[in-house]
Order: structure tokens, then sequence, then C-alpha cells
């Protein structure tokens, strides 16, 4: 194995719920790839964006990913398959209302336009045009909005939904939810070793065919990984 020690962070929304096995998944990626690989991790979005510059490795929610690939310069290596990021739209259970009822009526949403959009482009292909978008700082803070019957309803992202409190849940009503499979999290390998690329992205993908490696995608509950290039980073914006 080589000396030098790469540096790889995890979006904060992944690492929040089960970062152990996340450092088990860097420490199998790094006997695949033959040099250490060690996870630093971010506490928030900010903390997040300020480590690209330093980062060899990232996983990276869709926006992170395009500015990365655009006007950073890193190469799209791999995605979990089956895994996508799509988004639901709720209201409080005790309004008891409808789809048809959007119409009109305010929605808040975290300021992640393209997580949004997976609603909003169904609304507008249904015929339903809702009154006011606001744009919160998080999906957290749309969801207070909308407990606090501030706003009629809230366009979540789904995993965000999905990890809720079941207390959480019961006073909510989803009313769609998203299945585009357009959107999703991706690793990406820092400009300066593009000439590994390849053999970062065999690396990933190579990891359920070991007993640790499919362990370790099994303590992330996810799908082996699968190839992404740049074609597929543009069904973003479709």
């Amino acid at each position: 194995m080589t000396s030098e020690t790469w540096f790889m962070a995890v979006c904060p929304h992944d690492t929040a719920g089960r970062p152990e096995a996340w450092f088990f998944f860097t420490q199998e990626l790094s006997r695949l790839l033959g040099r250490s690989v060690r996870l630093q991790l971010v506490l928030d979005f900010v903390e997040f964006q300020q480590a690209f510059s330093t980062m060899d490795l990232l996983y990276a929610n869709p926006p992170h990913t395009l500015l990365l690939t655009r006007q950073l310069g890193f190469s799209p290596l791999a995605r979990f398959g089956n895994s996508f990021d799509e988004a639901v739209l709720v209201c409080r259970r005790e309004t008891g209302f409808t789809l048809k009822e959007v119409t009109g009526r305010s929605i808040a949403t975290a300021n992640i336009p393209l997580v949004t959009r997976l609603i909003t482009d169904v609304l507008q292909r249904e015929g339903i045009t809702p009154g006011l978008v606001t744009d919160r700082n998080s999906w957290g803070d749309a969801l207070k909005n909308l407990l606090r019957g501030e706003v009629d309803f809230a366009i979540l992202y789904r995993d965000f939904y999905q990890d809720l409190q079941q207390s959480i849940k019961e006073q909510l009503t989803v009313l769609y939810e998203s299945h585009e499979q357009r959107l999703f999290h991706c690793f990406l390998l820092a400009p300066r070793h593009q000439t590994v690329a390849g053999q970062v992205q065999e690396a990933l993908l190579k990891l359920p065919e070991t007993e640790a490696g499919a362990q370790a995608l099994s303590e992330l509950r996810k799908h082996p990984l699968v190839a992404v290039n740049q074609r597929d980073l543009d069904a973003f914006d479709a």
C-alpha cells in the first residue's frame, strides 16, 4: 500500500445516522485500492463545501455533484445502485388536503431546486399551480413551517422524511412521492488524481465481491455500486 493517505468526506445527511458504517466502508475501500482512505466527518453543508478543495474523494448530493464536476473539475465515479434522490409532498394530516387542493396554497421547501422540481414539475404537468413556494435553509426548517401551520404543504427530501420519528410522521400525510430516478448522490474524485480515476472506480465497483465489502454495503443499507459518467449527470437538468 502506498504511504500517501487520501481523505474522503461524505454528504453530512448521509453520515448523520450511521458514521461508523462509513468508517467501515472506507477501511474496505482502502484495502481494495491499495492506499489509505481516511473518512473526514463533516457536521453540516457549510463545512462540507469548505472541504471541497482538500478532499481526495467526495460522496455528494446532486447539486454539489454538478458544482464539483462542472466548476471544480471533479470526475464522477459511481453511485449506489437503485438509490435515487426523490421528494415527497406532504401536508398536516389534520387538514385533510388532497393533491388538487395544492392550487393557490403555500408550500415550504429547502433551497435545493433540483429536488424541489421533482414535485413542482409533476404539479405543473397535472395542471396544479401552487401559490407561494418558499425556500428555507433546510428540510428541517421547511417541516417546522408546516407543523406550525405557517404553510399548507411542504416538499421534503424523501430520505429526510423516511428518517423522521414515527410520532412526526403520524402528523403528516404524503400526497405525492416522486419516482423520477434521475437524481442521485455520487462518488467523485479530485482533479489532481485524474490519472488513477479508473482504478478508484474499479475498487468501488468491486466492493460486493469481498465478504467485508458486502458487509460494508449492508451496514450502509445500500446496493452495490454502478459506474457513473458525465452523460448520467446531464440528466439532472432534464
